[in-house]
């Protein structure tokens, strides 16, 4: 006969890859990607266990996809409410002139977060947002779950120079890869079946920190988004050469944002990974038919070109 109300602890590593931005307050939006593990406490049921495995894994991305994945990590004090449907995001006065982003957007697009938890990220440190989803996961547990404990994993690659991160939104995706979000993770070319870490690294830091877009959405912001926008953005920025503005419309809302144009990466076709590793293959590598490029979204996933 099973025991019941034991002290126990179940955990799950790897449950799920986390994708988002994190405006980080010294250099604007960056590319994220974390392996998520996950640990349970509390008393086990009259089956003799805290959680279906099962059901934990499939609770736990369900909160984690609804509140924190393919969105925009960021201040309170940075994301400014318009109306009821708008927000409207502001660089840190720590950000450098030539790498302030301003983006107008709708709710469900952003994470917003109390202040200390965008400057610990900033400042290296994952512990309070691991709090926070911590908590989340946790009022979504059954009442037998006392504690639950978030570990977020990078790339164990990171200081590899084919490491780098990107932007991108995908305005045709009915998903929310239409919102603005990021990855980080490495690209891998192989020349006649080899692996090339020069090739390799060239590309990666020929695209890290770029957003990355079609070539339709760069165009000019509509009045409401400039008066919005005119408290927070200099003359000197509204009109320089130094910044573009980006203008799309997906299923879930529209979209604008001022980039720094050093960061803007503009291709054919919508950024969707398939389509990166293809203009990486043809645009770096002259559609060389030696080439392979192995370019990955996030973690564990990716697309080959050719």
């Amino acid at each position: 006969m099973s025991s019941f109300n034991q002290l126990s602890k179940i955990f799950i590593n790897s449950l799920t890859v986390l994708d988002c931005a994190v405006w980080d307050l010294k250099r604007g939006p960056a590319g994220r990607s974390w392996n998520v593990d996950v640990e349970w406490t509390g008393t086990t049921n009259h089956e003799g266990v805290v959680i279906d495995f099962s059901a934990a894994k499939k609770m736990a991305k369900s909160i984690i996809d609804t509140f924190f994945d393919h969105r925009l990590f960021i201040s309170e004090k940075l994301a400014l409410r318009n109306g009821t449907d708008r927000l409207t995001c502001i660089p840190s006065p720590e950000t450098p002139f030539a790498e302030r982003f301003f983006l107008d957007t709708y709710p469900d697009s952003l994470a917003v977060f109390e202040h200390n938890i965008l400057r610990d990220i900033t400042d290296g440190s994952l512990h309070s947002l691991e709090a926070r989803i911590a908590a989340a996961v946790l009022d979504g547990s059954p009442s037998n779950v006392t504690n639950v404990r978030i570990r977020l994993r990078e790339h164990p690659q990171t200081t590899s120079p084919v490491y780098f991160n990107y932007l991108h939104s995908l305005k045709l995706h009915e998903g929310n890869c239409q919102r603005f979000h990021g990855h980080s993770n490495i690209i891998e070319v192989f020349e006649n079946g080899s692996f090339s870490e020069q090739k390799s690294a060239f590309a990666a830091q020929y695209l890290n920190g770029k957003y990355i877009v079609a070539r339709d959405y760069p165009s000019e912001p509509s009045s409401d988004v400039l008066a919005r926008l005119d408290p927070f953005i200099s003359s000197s920025e509204m009109h320089s050469d130094l910044f573009s503005w980006i203008n799309y419309q997906g299923s879930q809302g529209r979209v604008f944002l001022k980039v720094p144009s050093a960061k803007l990466l503009v291709t054919d076709d919508e950024s969707s990974i398939e389509n990166i590793s293809v203009w990486i293959h043809k645009n770096l590598f002259g559609a060389d038919p030696s080439v392979s490029v192995y370019a990955y979204e996030g973690l564990n996933k990716g697309a080959i070109c050719p």
